[in-house]
């Protein structure tokens, strides 16, 4: 499918952030991670419409040396295609986190993976219905899941955007925003305006 979505892609002058399998394997199998990556890479790294590879989302604290060791195997053996990770935003419980505030988990991530990009995503519209009841697989989805059900629109988008930004530019790296664009789990469709 990743093949099939890369040769769209180029036809469609479009370029994809793949995700694979093998990336969060790689995360998690320090023993066979350079294997791991570079069967990724030899896969995909020829294909013109890549851009980079998608290695984890929403991380922990616990997860920042193991990220940090994939992101610069990732770099020596592809240093054209990105390795990509995205952020929590400032709205989830700090047990998510792995640290007390928001501010730290985004400047020690800076500090201790070495993006290169910043990246997270605030979805900031929610719809006023009832939290439905799901069988969730753990604790930490469990966690998500709740601190997305809130109700009412979620504070402190400007201020996630601040900490990101300050973040940034004391590293000296772009970032990026994802927003709410189509309506999923507890957030509503936008309006025109």
């Amino acid at each position: 499918t990743n093949r099939e979505i890369l040769v769209l892609c180029h036809k469609l002058g479009l370029r994809v952030t793949l995700s694979d399998h093998r990336l969060h394997a790689a995360l998690c199998d320090e023993q066979n991670r350079r294997a791991l990556l570079q069967s990724v890479i030899d896969d995909y790294a020829s294909c013109p419409a890549l851009h980079g590879y998608h290695l984890f989302d929403e991380p922990h604290q616990r997860d920042f040396a193991a990220l940090s060791d994939t992101l610069a195997l990732l770099w020596q053996l592809d240093p054209i295609h990105e390795g990509y990770v995205n952020l929590f935003a400032n709205y989830v419980p700090s047990e998510l986190l792995g640290f007390d505030d928001y501010a730290t988990y985004v400047r020690r991530f800076v500090a201790d993976v070495s993006p290169s990009i910043l990246s997270y995503d605030h979805y900031h519209f929610l719809t006023d219905e009832p939290m439905p009841a799901y069988d969730l697989p753990n604790e930490r989805e469990s966690m998500i899941f709740e601190s997305a059900y809130c109700k009412e629109n979620r504070p402190g988008f400007f201020d996630n955007v601040e900490d990101i930004r300050t973040a940034a530019m004391q590293a000296n790296i772009p970032f990026m925003v994802i927003v709410l664009l189509t309506a999923h789990g507890p957030c509503r469709d936008l309006t025109e305006a």
